[in-house]
């Protein structure tokens, strides 16, 4: 056993405790688990294709295909023929998704907002600087130069560090 398996345990708990905690809330949002995300980009960048989703997602563009169509069906998006490629779909949000969206966005909130309630700006700060350089030490052990997703998954973590700001 290393060093680092009870810091991977807790954070394994506080995920799974994340997950249920906030799974009760959600049950009235029409989102299963992973539709979030996908959603949440297509808010964000609307008329971008299913090989956008794919590639900023890190998903083969078979599980964007099935999740786009379940997602049309359910309601949640819609598809345009890109005027420019008609093999391409451009995809935007529905107002049901937006909903969803942002009811999602609050729960999380608020259980962001709980569990770091004791903390001190010092401590929340330390905090944030342990997880980055968690993320560092993931990224440059296992996505060298020769990792075929090695450039979207920096691409992500900056888009995110850079939404945080």
């Amino acid at each position: 056993m290393t060093k680092y398996f009870n810091a991977n345990r807790i954070l394994c708990k506080i995920h799974i405790l994340r997950r249920i905690a906030t799974g009760g809330r959600t049950l009235k949002i029409p989102l299963y688990k992973g539709q979030y995300e996908l959603l949440n980009y297509v808010m964000e960048n609307p008329g971008c294709s299913q090989a956008q989703l794919a590639c900023e997602l890190m998903i083969s563009p078979a599980c964007v295909a099935l999740s786009v169509k379940r997602l049309t069906k359910a309601q949640l998006l819609v598809k345009e023929a890109d005027a420019q490629n008609l093999r391409c779909n451009k995809l935007y949000c529905t107002e049901k998704a937006r909903d969803a969206i942002i009811k999602s966005r609050e729960i999380m909130d608020e259980f962001d907002t709980n569990a770091f309630k004791d903390f001190s700006d010092e401590e929340l700060k330390q905090f944030e600087d342990f997880a980055q350089r968690i993320t560092d030490n993931i990224v440059n052990s296992y996505f060298d130069g020769k990792h075929p997703q090695r450039r979207e998954a920096i691409a992500i973590i900056k888009k995110i560090e850079e939404e945080e700001k």
